[in-house]
């Protein structure tokens, strides 16, 4: 029994500890994002609104135009991954990609429903 007890203290302070640095962690890549998207054959600008509560804000090359809402999730100390559909509403776009340890940049994979795939990069502005 007193191992039971041992065990279960040592989980809830740990899930606690887990949940405060993904908090915390969340925080941290809160503001806009500045970067390029592409495959092969076309490279372009982007800029992402990371929001509280999973929310993110897409634009191409402006913050005026063409605005797509999504959604991140922060998976782990490095891993944040981006969902949204593209901007004929079809195709789910995820991009898969790693913080740097000062989040103050991302780097990683693209994908569609329809197999097109590529590579992103993020620098935070502020």
């Amino acid at each position: 029994m007193k191992f039971i007890l041992t065990f279960l203290f040592i989980a809830i302070i740990s899930f606690s500890f887990v949940e405060g640095n993904t908090n915390k962690l969340k925080g941290n890549v809160y503001g806009i994002w500045r970067g390029a998207y592409g495959d092969s054959t076309i490279i372009e600008k982007l800029i992402i609104d990371i929001k509280p509560r999973n929310k993110m804000e897409l634009y191409n090359n402006e913050l005026t135009k063409h605005k797509i809402t999504g959604t991140y999730i922060i998976k782990g100390d490095t891993t944040i991954i981006f969902s949204y559909k593209n901007e004929n509403g079809y195709s789910q776009v995820l991009m898969y990609g790693n913080l740097n340890k000062t989040m103050n940049f991302v780097d990683g994979i693209w994908e569609t429903g329809v197999h097109t795939k590529g590579s992103f990069y993020l620098q935070k502005q502020r």
